[in-house]
């Protein structure tokens, strides 16, 4: 069987969830580091997923990439993966 994906863009929006932000190991993985991405939110109380929109005045992608380069830098395949994801990013 193969990989199964759900999109879950109908499902409601939560404030301090895993929708807009994540982990990632720091200090040789003896830590952790959130990456947020910060939203507009709605004026609505219950807000669909599909409804967020990205403040993109607020400059994150930049701060995200480092944040990446500075903690995954020197592993394997980082070189070829790296281009990738700031192709994402932008």
């Amino acid at each position: 069987m193969g990989d199964v994906y759900f999109i879950v863009d109908t499902v409601q929006f939560m404030q301090e969830g895993f929708q807009n932000r994540n982990k990632i190991r720091i200090n040789s993985g003896k830590g952790w580091q959130w990456l947020t991405i910060p939203v507009l939110l709605a004026k609505k109380k219950f807000t669909n997923l599909s409804e967020i929109k990205i403040n993109d005045k607020i400059k994150w992608k930049r701060k995200h990439l480092n944040a990446i380069k500075y903690s995954y830098g020197k592993t394997s395949y980082f070189n070829e993966i790296y281009p990738e994801l700031e192709k994402i990013y932008n």
